[in-house]
């Protein structure tokens, strides 16, 4: 009796030690998926009629870029998604408080996107050169860096929305142009991660909202 009993413990040790592991190693397999480039590009599964590339962040950030593969403004609209790291102090706040993280982030790093303006105008073959279009772009590039000292100012109060995304979208024009900016949080577990959408075009917005909605972390 004592030799089955022994058998039966030992058995359902056996069992609990194997489905550790398999957790473990399931764990070890979501977490290589969230930080492979390619897992996460395949996640978001672009339609080919879209003309959008996917493609690494680039330097330490555990993330994807998606643009327009070509095309002059291709440089103007983006889609990122960053992984939140909690131990750093620009992402703690994500977890705690994840109105006032959305806040402080919605504020514009324009160097990018100011060269990327100026080169369309300075192009002798864009339909942007001349004197009154780049005029208007100026004044489009300095309200832009206004609202990027100043932050909110044309942008909504955060919202939580009903499938668990924290969202903040700003809608700036100046010139006759506009700036289109949306920055979504959403958790998966205890990850965080951070979509930043940013174009000149509404249908790209678009199309850049329908595939941040569908990924799941």
């Amino acid at each position: 009796m004592a030799e089955r009993r022994g058998g039966r413990i030992g058995g359902a040790w056996a069992v609990a030690l194997g489905l550790l592991a398999a957790v473990a190693l399931a764990a070890e397999a979501a977490a290589q998926r969230s930080t492979d480039p390619a897992a996460l590009c395949a996640a978001f599964s672009i339609p080919p009629e879209l003309g959008l590339v996917c493609e690494p962040a680039g330097g330490e950030t555990v993330g994807v870029v998606i643009r327009p593969a070509e095309g002059g403004f291709g440089t103007l609209s983006r889609l990122t998604l960053r992984r939140l790291d909690r131990a750093a102090p620009a992402d703690a706040l994500a977890w705690s408080d994840p109105a006032a993280w959305l806040e402080r982030q919605m504020t514009l790093d324009t160097a990018g996107f100011a060269a990327a303006l100026r080169r369309l105008v300075d192009d002798p073959d864009s339909p942007l050169a001349g004197e009154t279009v780049r005029a208007a772009v100026e004044t489009l590039l300095g309200a832009v860096d206004r609202l990027g000292k100043l932050a909110l100012a044309a942008c909504e109060n955060p919202q939580l929305r009903p499938d668990g995304r924290h969202v903040m979208s700003c809608r700036f024009t100046a010139g006759g142009f506009g700036l289109l900016l949306e920055l979504q949080l959403l958790g998966g577990g205890d990850e965080r991660w951070a979509l930043a959408l940013r174009t000149m075009n509404e249908q790209r917005l678009r199309h850049f909202r329908a595939l941040a909605g569908a990924f799941r972390p």
